[in-house]
C-alpha cells in the first residue's frame, strides 16, 4: 500500500477527533450525542437547523439541492444581526429556490448555482477552526 502524501503547497490536518452530525430519517426521534449522530423524526431537523442559524455570529455556509422558506425567519434574524450567508444550490433547484425565498433573504445572501450534485450541509462561523454545523 502506498503512502498518501500532501501535494505541493497543501497541508494535512488530522480531524479524527472532530464531531460530525448525520441526519437519517426514522419514524421516532432519537438523539445520540456520544457519536455525534442525530437520527431525525418529523421536525427535529428543522428545529435543529434553526437553532444553529440562530447561534451564528459571523457566517453561514449552506449547500443544498433546493431551499424553500422553512428557515427564512431564522435567516432574516441572522442577516439583521450582520451574519453573512453564502448559499450554493444545485442548478436544478436554483430557480425554485429564488422564487420561494423572501427578498430579505435573497438581498442579504450571496447565492450561486452548481452544475453537479451537492450534499445538504450547513457550516456556521467556520473561522479559526471553531465552526459547527450539520451534514
Amino acid at each position: 500500500m502506498s503512502e498518501i502524501r500532501p501535494v505541493k503547497k497543501s497541508s494535512t490536518e488530522d480531524r479524527s477527533n472532530s464531531k460530525v452530525e448525520l441526519w437519517v430519517p426514522y419514524k421516532s426521534s432519537k438523539k445520540y450525542e456520544k457519536n455525534s449522530f442525530i437520527i431525525s423524526g418529523n421536525n427535529e431537523l428543522t428545529s435543529h437547523l434553526k437553532t444553529q442559524i440562530n447561534q451564528a455570529n459571523e457566517q453561514v455556509f449552506i449547500t443544498t439541492g433546493m431551499m424553500d422558506e422553512t428557515l427564512a425567519e431564522s435567516m432574516e434574524a441572522a442577516i439583521s444581526r450582520g451574519v453573512s450567508f453564502y448559499i450554493l444550490i444545485e442548478r436544478d433547484g436554483f430557480s425554485r429556490t429564488i422564487s420561494d425565498l423572501p427578498k430579505s433573504v435573497l438581498n442579504g445572501s450571496l447565492i450561486r448555482s452548481y452544475d453537479g450534485f451537492l450534499p445538504c450541509s450547513i457550516l456556521i462561523d467556520a473561522k479559526n477552526g471553531k465552526g459547527f454545523g450539520s451534514i
